[in-house]
């Protein structure tokens, strides 16, 4: 289920490029934050964490990852960003907008999917839904769709 997903994510990535390449700006907008939904989709997974409701995936991902300081910041951010900006292209009675900023928002996408992040020293689970507590002599890696899984890279210093 982890691959699917992840999967899901790619070829959502390639929607909102189609979209975005044929002005279809609204479209491309939904696309980009569910290309996002579905790469935390597959992490919550890995993390045996379900829900398909936005908002509780979203606070969990932000409680598990943002705030115990095992991402940067600015990806609780682009993903809260990009959930506001799907709701208001779908749901809005009127909304536009222009290709300077769908792409900008695709290429913040991109990088969330693809970004890599380690964290030393964790010393303890960050929530009680991670498979295992870290000691710290350990250094954690974690790839979010680099390739066709989610994982993990230990290695002893």
């Amino acid at each position: 289920m982890i691959k699917y997903r992840i999967e899901q994510a790619k070829a959502t990535k390639n929607e909102a490029k189609l979209m975005i390449d044929n002005e279809m700006f609204r479209g491309g907008i939904n696309r980009i934050y569910y290309g996002m939904f579905y790469m935390v989709l597959a992490l919550a997974l890995k993390y045996e964490f379900d829900s398909s409701k936005h908002g509780q995936l979203i606070g969990w991902f932000n409680k598990t990852f943002i705030k115990e300081a095992i991402i940067e910041r600015r990806f609780g951010r682009i993903l809260r960003e990009a959930f506001e900006h799907r709701q208001k292209s779908d749901y809005a009675v009127y909304i536009e907008y222009t290709k300077e900023e769908v792409q900008n928002k695709y290429e913040l996408m991109q990088e969330f999917l693809t970004y890599r992040f380690s964290h030393k020293d964790f010393g303890k689970a960050p929530d009680q839904n991670y498979p295992q507590a870290y000691n710290s002599t350990l250094r954690t890696n974690f790839y979010l769709g680099t390739q066709s899984k989610i994982f993990m890279t230990k290695s002893v210093y």
